[in-house]
């Protein structure tokens, strides 16, 4: 099974609890649970990738500060 830690963390933050809340039977539920995994799935390289390149607590931060739309310019080093 493919690495899907998005979907992890929002099951472990119960984040898809307002979403299961609307279905009306087991199978919307189970049909939901699914399309949130495979949209999760999309997430996992993004995820992946930030954590090849953010490797210190000063990369952390400022990505942080960018996120939180703060003013700083984000410059990575990729050297493929």
């Amino acid at each position: 099974m493919e690495e899907n830690e998005v979907f992890e963390f929002m099951q472990e933050n119960n984040l898809l609890e307002e979403g299961l809340k609307l279905c009306e039977n087991d199978k919307q539920r189970e049909e939901y649970t699914l399309y949130v995994q495979e949209l999760c799935k999309m997430y996992q390289p993004i995820l992946n990738q930030v954590k090849n390149v953010i490797k210190t607590d000063e990369d952390r931060k400022r990505l942080m500060e960018y996120l939180t739309n703060k003013d700083v310019e984000i410059k990575i080093d990729n050297a493929d």
